[in-house]
């Protein structure tokens, strides 16, 4: 622990360092709240309905987070249909730290010739370390000083998480959740999002973010513009061409294409 001057005059700050477990900041005075202007997932569910970092409801006397870890994720390009990766398309690969915001890179990296992309919010979003499996464990000190360790394993594929609560070595339990199962707020109707442990009025959240380790952007061939009778009979031997890409949009077709002209038919609207 070390402890260093905070930026009004006297207040303090401490910082505790738990190695892979995380680090928790404290300020000592009670005197001026910590604005939550780092860390990920659990505290900014917490705070998404205000998210003036400032505000009150975004302000404590103590912080902890699970400590990020380093993350190599891999984007490919994939054809729906047939589940193989486009020809031509290298992978695209980032790395970076849980919760940092992720992009499948410049339009001219997502939008593929003769294809458009058809799930196109898996194109950007935060980087993930968190798997099915996985266990997760955060230590912080309270700003009453008491020593709180989290441990979160993962335990389904979509984030459900069991979490085990100690507070100066002593488990602590949910009387309202004794398994201590806690729901991704992005499935909060499915069961409770956090942990509420009387000693202290704890509330633990769950800390998952989004696994992104291995994305797939899917995309089908764009379409051809086909000439038809008024009775919807197709046009024999009318060229059909290939509707062109919107380049500064891989989910949509270049507007306003022009109509294949064909000798001896008018286009009607």
């Amino acid at each position: 622990m070390q402890t260093y001057e905070g930026p009004y005059q006297g207040s303090k700050i401490n910082i505790y360092n738990f190695g892979e477990n995380g680090i928790s900041v404290n300020e000592l005075n009670n005197n001026y709240g910590l604005a939550f202007t780092f860390g990920y997932g659990k505290y900014q569910a917490l705070i998404k309905e205000n998210p003036n970092p400032y505000a009150a409801d975004s302000v404590s006397n103590a912080w902890g987070d699970t400590m990020p870890e380093k993350v190599t994720q891999t984007i490919k390009y994939v054809n729906e249909k047939t589940g193989e990766e486009i020809s031509g398309i290298q992978p695209y690969t980032q790395t970076g730290l849980t919760g940092q915001v992720y992009s499948a890179g410049k339009n001219d990296q997502i939008v593929i010739k003769g294809y458009y992309l058809v799930n196109s919010s898996r194109a950007n979003g935060s980087i993930s370390q968190f798997h099915n499996g996985g266990t997760y464990t955060n230590e912080w000190v309270s700003a009453s000083g008491q020593l709180i360790k989290e441990v979160w394993h993962q335990i389904s594929q979509n984030g459900l998480m069991q979490c085990d609560i100690y507070i100066n070595g002593q488990q602590q339990y949910d009387p309202n959740n004794l398994k201590g199962i806690v729901y991704p707020s992005s499935q909060s109707s499915l069961g409770p999002t956090s942990l509420n442990i009387q000693n202290g009025n704890y509330v633990f959240p769950n800390p998952y973010v989004e696994q992104t380790q291995n994305i797939e952007l899917k995309y089908l061939p764009l379409g051809k513009i086909i000439p038809v009778l008024p009775n919807g009979e197709v046009i024999p031997n009318a060229p059909q061409p290939q509707y062109q890409n919107n380049p500064n949009d891989p989910t949509g077709v270049k507007p306003d294409e022009p109509v294949p002209v064909i000798p001896g038919y008018t286009p009607q609207e």
